[in-house]
């Protein structure tokens, strides 16, 4: 089971239930949310239970990563993969990619830098043709049916499949620049938020 972003109620509410039925999880975090308003703080990543729970990268600021230069993927997984170590005084090893927007130079990047998993949005069975750098994962939200869940248990997974090809639409259309701003628009983040974490 995995939580991208940060968010507080993933780790105040769903990590002690987890913990008392004995499930492990993935906690991804994005590095620039940390102590944000509905985000976690470096004090709740630090009293996770390591043995449970594992914390790794969700990038510096969500940037989609494949629309990025090399230098400032570099900085966005090293600043983040630094800022999660310390605040754990462990190794951080997993990164989930934001927006999915994964290509080569991210996972060759990434593997540079420390990270010895990737996960992506791309849906499959594990293991996929990438192994470790390309873990596949199914979305799970408010709207999963039990009975959607029974058919991902059977590895049916062609209704996730085609949703998730026509959501890709608008990032061909709009490119993954505009797309990601206009996702930072509607997630109430401003326009031109990133120069502030170049390099």
């Amino acid at each position: 089971m995995c939580f991208d972003d940060g968010w507080a109620g993933a780790v105040r509410y769903a990590a002690p239930l987890l913990r008392q039925r004995g499930i492990p999880a993935f906690f991804f975090v994005t590095t620039a949310f940390l102590g944000r308003t509905f985000f976690v703080t470096p004090q709740e990543l630090r009293q996770l239970d390591p043995l449970f729970f594992t914390i790794g990268s969700h990038g510096s600021t969500h940037r989609m990563l494949s629309s990025l230069s090399t230098d400032q993927i570099r900085a966005e997984l090293v600043e983040s993969k630094r800022r999660l170590e310390e605040i754990l005084g462990r190794p951080v090893t997993c990164l989930s990619v934001p927006g999915g927007a994964v290509d080569s130079r991210v996972v060759d990047i990434a593997q540079e830098v420390g990270y010895s998993e990737v996960f992506t949005s791309a849906i499959g069975v594990n293991p996929t043709r990438h192994g470790r750098f390309g873990i596949a994962r199914v979305a799970v939200t408010k709207a999963t049916s039990a009975e959607m869940v029974a058919r991902w248990l059977l590895f049916r997974l062609g209704r996730e499949r085609l949703r998730k090809a026509i959501l890709a639409v608008p990032k061909k259309i709009l490119g993954m620049s505009t797309y990601s701003n206009l996702r930072r628009v509607l997630m109430g983040e401003a326009v031109g938020y990133d120069h502030l974490f170049e390099p």
